[in-house]
């Protein structure tokens, strides 16, 4: 059966999908800054049918595939059913794990491999005009959903500290949203690097990309989250590396961007001089202690916790191990250490198993997946020494760079 050609839609499904999933970030956001408890589902449904519309053809025309990595990230999954069935009261938490939007492992990874197969479709195109005009259409909207979040969270912060009044714990899924919508705009901004030519689209660019980190970093610091404070920036310097260093360009341009960087660099330290942002009040400072407590903390529980937790059961591990022994929320905060404890040393071998094989996937020398290895490995850097299993980044970008599945005519990678 001759393969039908849908390639003159897939500009449309891209910018339609990730403008879609923005709004759904947007107003997940704002609605958590508000106190409203509305996840707004049916947007997020909305973008899965329309970034994952055309599979059925794909599937039809046999072009779809399946990467067989995917079968030890199966395998953890019903590994981890299994526990809940035993361990959980009920299967609720089980599914809010997997498909929650505030940490469903499943629903970030589908998110990410449906992100990554809208990137992978427009890939080839992106030297057409068409596809150009509309990644900078969706840089500008980006600024303007980020512009309009940092508004809202800066109208209600606190009088005595940089913090907003009232957000309690959903400051950790809205410093996730707001990071996994800043790595999206990275790959956009990458993608438009290795296609447009001209200084002066590329300065515009970088403008457009500058103004995306303000906003993040800002709005994470005032929600109080610090991952979505760290990881933009260490993400920005990865881009900015791969751009200047790997991108090729001659001396000449690359003399030009630097040349603009330090000017931005000077710009922003003049801007701290004029508004004179106390930095004590934010709280990667630690709000004045001279210390990070979140960090500090951390380490603490580490130390306490993490042998009474794994020695408990080291083999297969215990979902509640913590509330079970030293009280509900004292896990360690890591993802090697957090898969020992809850998962035991077979949960830990599933799962690594499959991280490995997904750095694999990433082996090449081109300047994409060179710049995707880079982001896959401090990712995982990052989670292995501040974050849970079930932190909804780590699955994204896993679902991103290494999806299950991949549309394409031509030989397909194992």
């Amino acid at each position: 059966m001759k393969p039908i050609n849908l390639k003159f839609l897939y500009p449309s499904q891209f910018f339609f999908s990730i403008f879609i999933l923005t709004v759904f970030i947007t107003l997940n956001i704002s609605a958590a800054i508000s106190g409203g408890g509305n996840t707004y589902i049916p947007i997020l449904l909305l973008f899965i049918l329309s970034a994952g519309f055309f599979l059925p053809f794909k599937i039809i025309n046999g072009t779809f595939r399946v990467y067989k990595k995917f079968i030890f990230l199966l395998i953890f999954i019903f590994y981890f059913f299994l526990k809940a069935v035993f361990q959980y009261d009920d299967l609720s938490r089980f599914f809010a794990y997997t498909l929650g939007t505030s940490g469903g492992i499943i629903l970030f990874y589908m998110i990410g491999c449906l992100v990554s197969n809208l990137f992978f479709k427009i890939y080839d195109l992106k030297k057409s005009f068409q596809i150009n005009l509309l990644l900078f259409l969706l840089l500008i909207f980006f600024n303007l959903c980020l512009y309009y979040i940092f508004k809202s969270i800066y109208s209600n912060l606190r009088v005595d500290i940089l913090l907003i009044s009232d957000l309690d714990a959903g400051y950790q899924r809205s410093g996730d949203l707001i990071t996994i919508l800043f790595v999206i705009g990275s790959f956009i901004v990458y993608y438009l690097f290795e296609s447009i030519k001209g200084l002066y689209l590329s300065v515009v660019t970088l403008v457009l990309y500058l103004f995306m980190l303000f906003f993040v970093v800002m709005s994470s610091q005032l929600i109080g989250s610090n991952k979505g404070f760290v990881i933009p920036l260490i993400i920005s310097i990865i881009l900015f590396y791969c751009i200047f260093f790997k991108v090729e360009m001659v001396d000449k341009e690359k003399f030009r961007y630097f040349k603009f960087l330090a000017i931005a660099l000077l710009l922003s330290a003049v801007s701290y001089v004029v508004i004179n942002i106390d930095f004590d009040a934010l709280r990667f400072s630690g709000y004045g202690s001279g210390e990070e407590s979140s960090l500090t903390s951390r380490i603490q529980i580490f130390k306490n916790n993490f042998y009474t937790h794994f020695s408990y059961s080291p083999y297969i591990g215990h979902l509640e191990v913590d509330s079970k022994l030293t009280g509900a929320g004292t896990y360690v905060h890591s993802f090697l250490f957090f898969c020992l404890t809850h998962f035991g040393i077979i949960g830990l071998g599933i799962i690594g198993v499959y991280l490995v094989l997904c750095f694999n996937f990433l082996s090449g020398n081109s300047n994409i997946q060179v710049f995707k290895r880079y982001v896959f490995v401090f990712i995982l850097a990052f989670a292995v020494i501040a974050t849970s299993l079930f932190w909804p980044v780590i699955w994204f970008v896993i679902g991103l760079l290494c999806p299950v599945f991949v549309c394409a005519n031509s030989e397909i990678k194992k």
